[in-house]
């Protein structure tokens, strides 16, 4: 080690957190989307603390994690102290069943550490409670003999209620040419509400023509022959 980069680290005494923590403030349980929570990060027994950089992250479900924010305190305290920071946290219903973390790195600069150290928090789980929410398109092209099927999510589970000229029905698993037309779907929980209307087309089944047009010209070609 180099005799400056000696000096340095025995001047500025650093020393990693006992412990890096997150948690909600005042808070417990699932959230509601668009609701506003108070995260905090805890990091203990540090120093020095200005050259301490925390970070807040989200991990989806798929692995991809994203920084939610990063704030670096502008404080001249050499000796080890306790230091919380905090993020105003607002979810969406993209949030559900991801992990909230955060992380505490001492940068000491390119004299110091390289990588500079980092300790990681044990992560939140975070359940979100949101409004149903359709993921079908407003027009619907299907073939005669498919089903009627619409997507629908919503924490808790919503009710779906599909309607048809206002009238409550069971969807289509076998359509028809008669079962074009428009229909809505009204899906409930205890955040909220949603409607959705979709205009169906349905279309030939040209395989099923097809077989029809096969069987009709062997039968005719027979009794020709």
């Amino acid at each position: 080690m180099h005799t400056h980069t000696l000096l340095l680290l025995l001047l500025l005494k650093p020393e990693l957190p006992d412990r890096v923590s997150i948690r909600y403030l005042s808070h417990s349980g699932p959230v509601v989307e668009g609701h506003q929570y108070s995260l905090h990060c805890v990091v203990q027994n540090t120093a020095p603390i200005e050259h301490l950089r925390v970070t807040f992250f989200k991990v989806s479900t798929n692995g991809e994690q994203t920084v939610l924010y990063t704030q670096q305190l502008n404080n001249d305290i050499r000796e080890p102290v306790n230091e919380s920071f905090s993020l105003q946290f607002s979810p969406t219903s993209v949030d559900d069943r991801a992990q909230l973390c955060c992380s505490a790195m001492l940068d000491l600069g390119p004299q110091g550490p390289q990588p500079p150290p980092v300790m990681e928090s044990e992560c939140l789980n975070t359940t979100v409670h949101f409004a149903p929410e359709f993921s079908c398109s407003a027009k619907l092209q299907v073939r005669e003999g498919e089903g009627l099927t619409c997507d629908v999510r919503g924490n808790p589970l919503p009710s779906v209620t599909w309607l048809r000229d206002g009238k409550m029905l069971t969807p289509p698993t076998h359509l028809s040419r008669e079962d074009a037309g428009n229909y809505t779907l009204m899906a409930l929980n205890r955040i909220g509400k949603a409607n959705h209307t979709m205009e169906v087309e349905v279309l030939h089944d040209r395989a099923a023509r097809g077989v029809f047009v096969c069987l009709c010209l062997c039968v005719c070609a027979r009794v020709i022959n």
